[in-house]
């Protein structure tokens, strides 16, 4: 029997591409958090999560490149450290104040560890910025939904709304083209048979996004993970034949996608969701069959829910 306070909601729902991906992992998961807006309590570890390190990597990147994008390659290397490590301090310093289980003497270990990685992300930008391409990083964190979301049909007659928040835009205006540009911290990498399959959402969304939204007038290159990890940028999806200046991408890579492949890509994507929406209606949000994350937050909530079905 339907619900009709889901439904009300259902209505007025923005989706997010993490949310498609929510539920593909576990409807219940989809289920908790966003409809429910439970949220995991809150941590109490004596260190920084990998989930909070990556938070706060992307919070002082997107606060160095907004202040120091136009300056890369032209003012000195250590001018730039120098800025990229009192951003790194404040931040930090900022955040800890909310966490104060944090041991001073870890936080400074891991702080000495998110330095490192910044470090070799500016020398990987410097080194980039050298091969004089018309590519330049321009936008930072835009977020696109509440004013003007993007709206994709549902198969239905209807529309499927859907929100979120790019980390990086790099334009060519020369030419008119972007690339989008996702940071990841993780060492998971997704690949370009991933997205070919329908089963990440985040880089064609964006696309999609920039494109309706941002800049109608100027033409994808596509979409790169930038993994912090080993500052690898060869994993997403890019067009053969607009691979730009500096992106060093094996050619056999699945990553490269030829027009028709490209034009596929969107469709796959576009009829999965529409089949997701289509579950998320008629309110079929079962757990995980196989075994849980360690690290789910719901894996005991699961586990109340089973005994009780089951009784």
């Amino acid at each position: 029997m339907s619900d009709p306070k889901f439904q009300t909601w259902l209505t007025d729902h923005l989706f997010t591409p993490s949310e498609f991906e929510d539920f593909l992992l576990c409807p219940f998961r989809f289920y908790v958090e966003s409809y429910l807006g439970l949220e995991p309590i809150p941590p109490q570890e004596p260190e920084l999560t990998p989930l909070e390190i990556g938070t706060l990597i992307h919070r002082i990147l997107q606060f160095f490149f907004e202040k120091h994008a136009k300056e890369i390659g032209i003012s000195s290397k250590d001018k730039l450290q120098a800025s990229l490590r009192k951003i790194t301090v404040q931040t930090l310093e900022s955040y800890q104040k909310n966490r104060p289980h944090l041991i001073p003497a870890l936080l400074s270990f891991q702080k000495e560890r998110i330095e490192k990685t910044l470090t070799q992300v500016l020398e990987k930008e410097i080194s980039m910025e050298q091969t004089k391409s018309s590519l330049k990083p321009t936008t930072f964190e835009w977020s696109f939904g509440k004013k003007g979301p993007l709206e994709l049909p549902d198969g239905k007659g209807g529309g499927i709304r859907i929100k979120g928040r790019i980390d990086r835009i790099d334009v060519d205006h020369e030419s008119k083209r972007f690339l989008i540009i996702d940071y990841k911290t993780g060492s998971q990498k997704i690949t370009g048979n991933q997205l070919r399959r329908g089963e990440a959402f985040q880089l064609p969304l964006y696309l999609l996004a920039v494109q309706k939204l941002l800049l109608p007038e100027y033409e994808p290159i596509g979409g790169l993970y930038y993994h912090l990890s080993d500052l690898s940028m060869d994993a997403g999806m890019i067009r053969s034949s607009l691979l730009p200046d500096g992106f060093k991408i094996h050619p056999s890579s699945s990553s490269f996608f030829s027009e028709i492949e490209w034009k596929e890509l969107f469709e796959t994507t576009t009829k999965h969701l529409q089949s997701i929406v289509q579950e998320i209606r008629e309110e079929k949000f079962p757990s995980r069959e196989e075994p849980c994350e360690p690290w789910c937050p719901w894996k005991d909530l699961c586990k109340i829910r089973s005994f009780e079905i089951s009784e």
